[in-house]
């Protein structure tokens, strides 16, 4: 395939990426809460996202996860790894979260001060607690 300058939407460059494609495994990244909703509760989202990818690909997204912590359920803002089966094979949950955005500072202080019979405060997503790499294969997870 020849390199060209970017053209704007050229249709051509899309089926030059197919014609050059062919049985090469994907990787497709999709954004950051590309997924609105609790992934791994919604298999028939993961079967679609099955259907789209080839047996050798790989989608990289960003989702929402919940962990159950006694008897509250946290909430990360993830990616998750997810393999041509629509089996979720790794996931990452954000270390360092946007202030404001991701959470909310000082949000037991403005709890006591009564702020909470005014507003509804936003759901909070939890940091984890360190970082880690990210595998195709489960198992083979490596931390930094």
């Amino acid at each position: 395939m020849s390199k060209r300058p970017w053209t704007g939407n050229d249709p051509s460059a899309a089926n030059d990426a197919e014609a050059t494609s062919d049985n090469l495994p994907r990787i497709v990244i999709w954004p950051e809460s590309a997924v609105p909703f609790l992934l791994t509760d919604a298999p028939e989202a993961l079967s679609a996202i099955a259907a789209l990818l080839g047996p050798a690909d790989t989608l990289v997204t960003g989702a929402v996860r919940a962990d159950a912590e006694g008897a509250e359920q946290v909430f990360y803002n993830s990616v998750y790894v997810i393999d041509g089966d629509g089996a979720v094979r790794d996931a990452y949950d954000k270390v360092r979260l946007v202030p404001f955005g991701e959470y909310l500072p000082f949000k037991p202080l403005l709890e006591r001060i009564g702020l909470t019979k005014l507003v509804t405060l936003p759901a909070c997503f939890a940091p984890a607690s360190a970082t880690a790499r990210l595998s195709r294969s489960p198992g083979q997870r490596s931390c930094r």
